[in-house]
C-alpha cells in the first residue's frame, strides 16, 4: 500500500496528514541538524506510516 493509497483509505490526502502529525513524523526523523532535507523527511513520512498502519490493523 502506498503512502497516498493509505490516505485515501483514511479519507485523508497527504497534506492533511502531515498537517495533523507533523510533530510526529519530525520526531521520528534521523535528521537531527535542524536542516530538514526532503529525502530525510521522506523516510521519516514513510516509516511514520509504516508504523501507524500497524497500529490501524
Amino acid at each position: 500500500m502506498t503512502n497516498k493509497e493509505m490516505c485515501k483509505s483514511n479519507n485523508l490526502d497527504e497534506r492533511e496528514v502531515c498537517k495533523s502529525f507533523g510533530k510526529e513524523i519530525c520526531a521520528s526523523c534521523i535528521n537531527d541538524k535542524g536542516d530538514c532535507e526532503s529525502k530525510d523527511c521522506d523516510i521519516a513520512y514513510e516509516n511514520w506510516l509504516e508504523k501507524e498502519i500497524v497500529n490501524y490493523v
